[in-house]
């Protein structure tokens, strides 16, 4: 959904039997920013992060999600305001039960999808997987498999299974679930994988030479990129007593990613362009082998 929002700038048709329209806003709001969901949806933000929120809850991504969540709003209703969105990428329809039921027909929902050329996802509980695949009849299926044992608000490593319902061809892939910000994420980027071959060394190398000077000089760096580079040249610790983030060095490559994805400024000097460009290739270097600044988990500083 943030995908045809955001990245595709399109509308968003959403309609809920169970949670409220302010609910699933907190939702995309928190997944999108990376910020988290229960903060805004009691409305805990302050600084930067309410900030945030207020702009892009003003913005024109917010005006292109539409929100239906009265609960005897039947297919009728839903093909007219589908068919009043421009620029329609997707709907969903969250919460249906085991049989879709009088107000929203199974072949009403499948009539919106063929009319106007749009995906129709429909969200269910496990317990009413079954009843609804034979309902809806669909083309695909997208199950969440969640992993053992797996507690708690934090991340926890899941599975997606996704199936061609005509073909039966299935396939799976690893998600991690950031539950505290409401959202789906890929599997954790390989920062030891993609930087332990010759070319990713050389990336590091260069970015290690290229921040000497600017770290041996005070307040030269932004504090949190200064703080990051810091940690990579410092390598491996002695001692793992009193450790944070980014003191091992995969984390202090990641880190150093979620830093420069926000491209914070460095000084116009020769030593400034000197240590972008090497910054601009290790991010470079990382994106090509599968990095994604939308899917990392946000670390405290």
């Amino acid at each position: 959904m943030r995908a045809a929002l955001f990245r595709q700038e399109g509308a968003v048709l959403y309609v809920s039997y169970g949670a409220s329209s302010q609910d699933i806003a907190a939702r995309v709001l928190a997944g999108h920013l990376r910020i988290g969901y229960r903060a805004v949806r009691e409305g805990r933000l302050e600084g930067d992060e309410r900030a945030a929120v207020d702009e892009l809850a003003a913005g024109p991504q917010a005006a292109r999600l539409l929100i239906e969540d009265r609960p005897r709003a039947g297919a009728g209703e839903l093909t007219r305001l589908a068919r009043d969105l421009r620029e329609l990428r997707l709907v969903v329809v969250d919460g249906l039960k085991t049989q879709p039921g009088p107000d929203l027909p199974a072949q009403e929902l499948r009539r919106l999808a063929r009319d106007l050329d749009v995906p129709v996802l429909a969200v269910a509980e496990p317990g009413d997987g079954e009843g609804l695949r034979a309902a809806l009849a669909p083309d695909v299926e997208i199950a969440l498999v969640l992993a053992e044992g797996g507690t708690g608000y934090g991340t926890r490593g899941d599975r997606a299974r996704v199936t061609e319902c005509d073909l039966g061809l299935s396939t799976g892939a690893a998600v991690r679930t950031d539950l505290e910000r409401a959202r789906l994420v890929g599997p954790r980027f390989d920062a030891v994988g993609v930087f332990g071959t010759d070319e990713g060394k050389r990336a590091v190398d260069a970015l290690k030479s290229a921040a000497h000077d600017l770290l041996e000089a005070p307040g030269a760096l932004p504090e949190g990129l200064g703080k990051r580079l810091g940690q990579l040249r410092k390598g491996m610790p002695e001692t793992f007593s009193g450790m944070r983030f980014g003191d091992i060095p995969d984390q202090a490559q990641r880190a150093v990613l979620q830093e420069w994805a926000a491209r914070p400024p460095l000084p116009q000097t020769e030593a400034g362009r000197r240590l972008a460009t090497a910054l601009d290739a290790f991010y470079a270097h990382a994106v090509a082998h599968g990095y994604d600044p939308e899917a990392e988990i946000p670390h405290e500083p």
